[in-house]
């Protein structure tokens, strides 16, 4: 297989998931491989085993909170009023705050999901990559996703 005809690996996470495979001699992969049970590009696609292994890549980047006021005529707020206001996501951005740290990792799945839910035949991979995480090497993030 290997990368499908010279496009290579853009972000950081894709990259590093890229190294992985071929430190560890799995060369049998391809880069965003066009499937016939999609028109949508998974990331790569690894074949090990007699399997194929369809994977997706997330990249999770650092970001500002996403908070909401509910009028932005109001200058002050009680504390209900800005929680219902960050909660349904309506009014205008505020600086600190309330957040909710696991949204993006939730944003990340549900995005990955609308790649993956048509290789239902396949072994389906989603990889998040924390571009802040403390901690393991790169390589023990990845070989606990495989």
């Amino acid at each position: 297989m290997k990368e499908s005809k010279g496009k290579a690996p853009e972000t950081e996470s894709e990259r590093l998931l890229q190294q992985y495979f071929e430190s560890h001699g799995l060369t049998d992969y391809e880069f965003e491989p066009r499937l016939p049970e999609s028109r949508k590009l998974p990331d790569f696609c690894l074949r090990y085993a007699g399997s194929r292994i369809v994977l997706e890549v997330k990249q999770i980047d650092p970001r500002e909170p996403e908070l909401t006021v509910a009028d932005k005529n109001k200058p002050l707020w009680g504390k209900d009023e800005a929680t219902k206001a960050h909660l349904t996501r309506r009014g205008l951005p505020i600086p600190g705050g309330f957040s909710a740290p696991y949204a993006a990792i939730r944003e990340k799945i549900e995005e990955a999901w609308q790649k993956l839910h048509h290789f239902s035949n396949d072994i389906c991979c989603i990889v998040l990559y924390d571009t802040l995480a403390p901690g393991p090497t790169t390589e023990e993030h990845f070989l606990r996703a495989l």
